[in-house]
Order: structure tokens, then C-alpha cells, then sequence
């Protein structure tokens, strides 16, 4: 709790701070009234303006600040002079009897001392740091300083600043409504400019005659009811915008005439195409008449078409009942193949595992008879070893015996010839 008390006082402080703003703002006249700054305006007629070729840190500092928007805002400068100027020779012109306003004009010259309105561009508004301009107003000469910053915004902005502070340093102070009998915006409100770009209202060049050629009672200053309380736009300005509107209709009458050739254009292409529609409508009701006889002849065979429909109908609704009365006969009949089919199924099963127990059989005779035909053929391969021994042994043994035969008998004759001798 005791950490919002400040917060709320602060609030409070802020609150009651605006109070006075807010009652300013809505403070609306019976009829537009404008304050009149108290000290003496200048009346050197021309009013001499000297122009700081260079911005400072603030109005009261000698230091040079950088300021990419100088030559922007003094330009602003001498149009807003030059459009004071042609909104007061367009309102002497709508009431003659403050023709004295056309003495006020402006010079250019070379030395602050010589001025009666100084021009400064600033970094910062020291008297007021959020500000955009401020003037000086009650010596010689009235200074008038903008901030550099003002131009970031818009330059129909910096242009109401410098015309809302140049009109500060002919005499004039805020202007007691926002808005005129029209609802165009008051150049001399205190609140916040707007975008669009504004110029001085019959009240502004009413108080600045009063202040310059009049005797101004008091510090405010109310519009005679005979003059209507509307924004002075300079007949140039009106004439710079006509000629923008202007260009703007004649732009968009070249526009419209482009397109009205091409409408002309494409109108004469769809002539083209709409004849071309019509004989292709002329050649489709040809087509379309030859197409109706046929299917007039299509329909006339349709028709007895169907006529054979109906009869192929009857027919195969006889023929239907007796597919019918087959399909059951069929079916009985079925059932009893079924069931015959059933019992030979069941008996090759059986001649099935009868076959598979003979398989068996046949395969194991066969493992036998190839165990068998193995033994056989390592018996017969031994048989023959045996007997290719043998033979051969016999062979030798009967070659022995005819050598010694041969031997035995060349012996016994040597023998009997022995005993013979």
C-alpha cells in the first residue's frame, strides 16, 4: 500500500497539471476571440527578417549544430512570408476597409541588428524541450527559434510551426477556438499542429490589424459579427491547388479518353465478334434443324423400339419362370451329385493315404535296392580283382609249367640217352 501512495500522488499531480489545459481547450467564445501578446509589435514597414544561415544548440547558445533539415525549414520560412502575404491582400480584397493591412510585407537583411524579426533553427527548445518553435516577443528585434526536429514529421507541420510563430512575433497570442465556423483547423490554436497545411483565419488578420493599426482594448481580441470567421487561403495557393486539381482532370480525362478508344476498340471487336456470333447462330440452327429431323427418326425408332422391348420383355418373363423352374430341377439334381461327389472325395482320401503308405514303402525298397546295387557293385568290383589275380596267377604258373616241361622232358631224354650209353 505504501508503494502506491506515490504513484497516486503522482497521478494526481499530473491530473491536476492538465486541469487548466483541458479547460483552456474547451474554452469556446460566443464569438472567436484571439489574445494579443502584451509589448509593442514591429511597425518598420517593410518588416525587416534576418535568417540564421546556420542552426545552434538552442536560442540562447552561439554553438553550431548540424542540422540536415536547415535549408527545408528555412524555406518553409519564405513561403509561409509570401503566403501571409497573399492571405492578406485576399482578405483586403474581401473587406476593403483594412486595406492598411497591406503595408505589412517583408524584407530580407544581412545583420541581426538591422532586423526586426530574427529566424533561428535549433537543435532543442531550451525554454521548452518538447516544443517545435518559440518566440521572443516585446524587444528588438522578436526571435524566433524551430526545432530541427520538427521537420521529422511532415512539411506541412514545420510550415503551420513557422507561420503560428511568425504571426507570435507580429503581436498575435492563441486564438481561443480550434476550429472555424467551417471546421477548418485555427492556425493560432496552442495545441499540437496538424498534417495539413493551414494559413491565417479572418480572426488573425482582424487582431493584426487591431494590434497594428487599431487601439486594442484589453488583451483579447473578439471578430466583428459582420465578418465570417473561415481560413484565408492566399489566391495563389487556391490557383497552385486548381491547377493540381486541374492536372488531376485532365489527367484523368486522358485517362478516360484512353479508355473510351479502347471502348470504342473493343466495342468494334465485339461488333466483329457478335456478327461472327450471329452466322455461327445462323449455321448452328441449320445443324440444329438437321439434328431435330434426326432425332425425329431416332425417336420414331425409339418408339418402336420400345414396342419390341415390351415384347422381348414378356418373352423373357416366360423365359425367366422357366430358367427358374430349371434352376431347381438343376439344383436337386446338384445336391445329389453333391453327395455323390462327397462319397468319391472320401474314398480318395482314402486311395490317397493308401497311395502315400505305398510311396513310403516304394522309397524305403528303393533305399534298400540302391544299398543293395552298391554292395553288388563293391562284391563284383572284388570279384574281379580275384579272378584278374588268379587268371594271372594261373597264367604264370601255367607258363611255369611249360618251361619245366620243357626242362623235364630235355632231361629225360638226356636221361635216356645216359642209360643207353
Amino acid at each position: 500500500m505504501k508503494t502506491r501512495l506515490p504513484l497516486i500522488f503522482l497521478l494526481l499531480a499530473i491530473l491536476l497539471a492538465t486541469i487548466p489545459l483541458q479547460t483552456f481547450a474547451e474554452e469556446q467564445a460566443s464569438t472567436p476571440a484571439i489574445e494579443v501578446l502584451s509589448g509593442s509589435p514591429p511597425r518598420n514597414y517593410p518588416i525587416r527578417v534576418y535568417v540564421y544561415p546556420q542552426a545552434y544548440v538552442t536560442e540562447w547558445s552561439q554553438d553550431i549544430f548540424a542540422c540536415e533539415w536547415t535549408d527545408q525549414i528555412i524555406s518553409a520560412l519564405h513561403e509561409a512570408l509570401r503566403d501571409l502575404r497573399g492571405s492578406i491582400l485576399r482578405f483586403i480584397d474581401e473587406h476593403p476597409e483594412y486595406r492598411e493591412l497591406a503595408l505589412i510585407h517583408f524584407v530580407n537583411v544581412s545583420s541581426p541588428n538591422e532586423a526586426d524579426i530574427t529566424f533561428k533553427v535549433v537543435s532543442m527548445i531550451a525554454a521548452n524541450s518538447t516544443a517545435y518553435g518559440v518566440t521572443y516577443f516585446g524587444g528588438k528585434p522578436a526571435e524566433i527559434a524551430v526545432a530541427c526536429r520538427a521537420a521529422e514529421t511532415s512539411r506541412e507541420t514545420v510550415y503551420n510551426v513557422v507561420l503560428h510563430e511568425v504571426l507570435h512575433a507580429l503581436g498575435l497570442g492563441h486564438a481561443k477556438q480550434r476550429f472555424t465556423e467551417n471546421l477548418a483547423p485555427e492556425l493560432m490554436w496552442p495545441g499540437p499542429s496538424t498534417r495539413v497545411k493551414q494559413y491565417p483565419t479572418t480572426l488573425d488578420l482582424y487582431a493584426l490589424y487591431v494590434v497594428h493599426f487599431g487601439s486594442a482594448s484589453g488583451n483579447v481580441i473578439t471578430l466583428p459579427n459582420d465578418i465570417k470567421y473561415k481560413m484565408v487561403t492566399p489566391y495563389a495557393a487556391e490557383i497552385q491547388k486548381l491547377r493540381k486539381e486541374n492536372q488531376k482532370l485532365e489527367d484523368r480525362l486522358n485517362t478516360s479518353a484512353m479508355m473510351l478508344k479502347k471502348l470504342r476498340q473493343e466495342r468494334d471487336a465485339l461488333r466483329d465478334k457478335l456478327a461472327e456470333a450471329n452466322a455461327t447462330i445462323q449455321d448452328l440452327t441449320e445443324q440444329y434443324q438437321a439434328v431435330r429431323s434426326i432425332l425425329d427418326s431416332y425417336i420414331h425408332a425409339y418408339n418402336s423400339l420400345q414396342e419390341k422391348y415390351e415384347n422381348l420383355r414378356g418373352n423373357c418373363s416366360l423365359l425367366l419362370n422357366v430358367c427358374n423352374q430349371t434352376y431347381r430341377e438343376l439344383t436337386a439334381k446338384l445336391g445329389e451329385k453333391h453327395a455323390a461327389l462327397l462319397n468319391m472325395t472320401q474314398r480318395y482320401n482314402q486311395c490317397a493315404n493308401q497311395f502315400n503308405k505305398l510311396y513310403e514303402e516304394h522309397q524305403a525298397l528303393i533305399k534298400d535296392y540302391d544299398d543293395l546295387a552298391g554292395r553288388f557293385t563293391f562284391l563284383a568290383a572284388t570279384y574281379f580283382v580275384v579272378v584278374a589275380i588268379l587268371g594271372g596267377g594261373a597264367l604264370w604258373v601255367s607258363l611255369a609249367y611249360g618251361r619245366l616241361r620243357d626242362k623235364y622232358l630235355e632231361l629225360l631224354e638226356k636221361l635216356e640217352e645216359g642209360e643207353k650209353k
